[in-house]
């Protein structure tokens, strides 16, 4: 019998936990969700949306050269993320240098090509293979691509003259034409 009165005490005790435990644990719980639910919200955040203003930026070019936003105030401004690695940049990128060729006197159009989680011994054969010319720069810890939300390459950004982003586009362009598509009528705009 005396085993029973100590199973019986033993059963009260362990039924009545202080409250503090309780509230620590929830406590705990809630940071826990928190943190996870922080954590998910950047996961899922989406590219910039049309008719938001470009992003203050600062790209320093392979060459050495500071880019500015207050640099291409009254541009159509072309920000486009790539990396060597990336098959389907390629074939775009040749496709920005033609415009870059037709439009780079132009006061009002600027290129600006972001080299995306690479490294500058790969990115600068592989811009002088392709022949590229436009100003290009590396992402330094991804400070760019953090900014405009970029999900990975290739992506382009195309702000219009007032600032404000016109046109973004995941994945390559088709062609030269369906670039100019986009580009040629932020041009003529005022």
């Amino acid at each position: 019998m005396k085993k029973d009165v100590v199973d019986s005490q033993n059963q009260k005790v362990r039924r009545h936990l202080p409250v503090w435990i309780f509230l620590t644990a929830f406590i705990i719980l809630g940071v826990f969700l928190g943190i996870m639910a922080a954590g998910y919200a950047r996961s899922v955040r989406v590219a910039l949306s049309p008719g938001e203003k470009l992003p203050e930026l600062s790209l320093t070019s392979f060459t050495g050269t500071t880019y500015h936003s207050m640099d291409l105030k009254n541009k159509v401004v072309v920000i486009h993320f790539w990396a060597s690695w990336c098959q389907t940049c390629e074939e775009e990128m040749r496709s920005f240098e033609e415009i870059w060729q037709q439009y780079k006197k132009s006061d009002q159009f600027m290129i600006l090509g972001v080299d995306y989680v690479d490294t500058e011994v790969q990115a600068l054969p592989y811009l002088k293979r392709l022949g590229i010319t436009y100003p290009n720069g590396p992402d330094l810890q991804m400070k760019l691509a953090e900014t405009f939300r970029v999900t990975g390459v290739p992506e382009t950004f195309i702000f219009d003259r007032s600032s404000h982003l016109a046109f973004y586009k995941i994945g390559p362009f088709a062609s030269v034409s369906e670039i100019k598509g986009v580009i040629e009528p932020l041009l003529v705009r005022e």
